[in-house]
C-alpha cells in the first residue's frame, strides 16, 4: 500500500473478519455482540433496584456478586437499555459508577418491547444492529459464547442513525 487512503480502505474492507492495520499494526475487527443472559439478568436487577430507589444506582457497591462477576452492565448502553451518569464530581476517576435503566430498558424488562439480538461494534462504537429482534425472555436464555463473538462478521444490519448536533 502506498497511500493512507489505501490503508484505510483495506482495514474497512476487512474489519468483518479482523485485520491488522498496515499503518499501526493494531488489530481491527467489527464484533457482533449478542444481548446475552448476563446482560439481561443485570438489566432485570438494575430495573428492579432503580424502581425501588428512584435514583441512580452505585452498582459496584450494592449489586449482587453474579452481576459484578459478569461485568455486563456497561454493554447495555450499546442497546440504549441503561445509561451511566457522567462523572462531574471527581477528576481522579474516569466514571461515576452510577447507572440507571432507560425507559427503553424498563419497557424491555416489562416485556413491552423487543430489541435487536445483536449489535455490531467497531472500536467499542455502535455500527448498527441485526434485524432479528428478541424479548427479555429470549435474552435470558442466551449464554455468552466466545467462539461466536470471534467469528468473521457478515454485516447485514440496520445502520445507526447519526445524531445531528444543533
Amino acid at each position: 500500500m502506498s497511500t493512507l487512503q489505501e490503508a484505510i480502505d483495506y482495514v474497512k474492507n476487512n474489519a468483518g473478519k479482523g485485520v491488522y492495520c498496515p499503518c499501526c499494526e493494531q488489530f481491527a475487527k467489527i464484533y457482533k455482540r449478542k444481548l446475552n443472559s448476563g446482560m439481561a439478568a443485570s438489566l432485570v436487577w438494575l430495573v428492579r433496584t432503580y424502581l425501588e430507589k428512584q435514583n441512580w444506582i452505585y452498582v459496584w457497591k450494592i449489586a449482587p456478586k453474579f452481576i459484578l462477576r459478569s461485568a455486563e452492565i456497561g454493554k447495555l448502553a450499546h442497546w440504549e437499555l441503561a445509561i451511566q451518569k457522567t462523572n462531574e464530581d471527581d477528576d481522579s476517576k474516569r466514571t461515576s459508577g452510577l447507572w440507571k435503566p432507560t425507559e427503553k430498558g424498563i419497557k424491555f424488562v416489562r416485556r413491552r418491547i423487543s430489541v435487536p439480538s445483536h449489535v455490531f461494534l467497531y472500536d467499542n462504537h455502535v455500527q448498527g444492529f441485526t434485524n432479528d429482534l428478541i424479548t427479555i425472555d429470549d435474552a435470558l436464555g442466551n449464554k455468552f459464547n466466545y467462539r461466536e463473538l470471534m467469528q468473521p462478521t457478515s454485516i447485514k444490519r440496520t445502520p445507526v442513525k447519526k445524531k445531528v448536533k444543533s
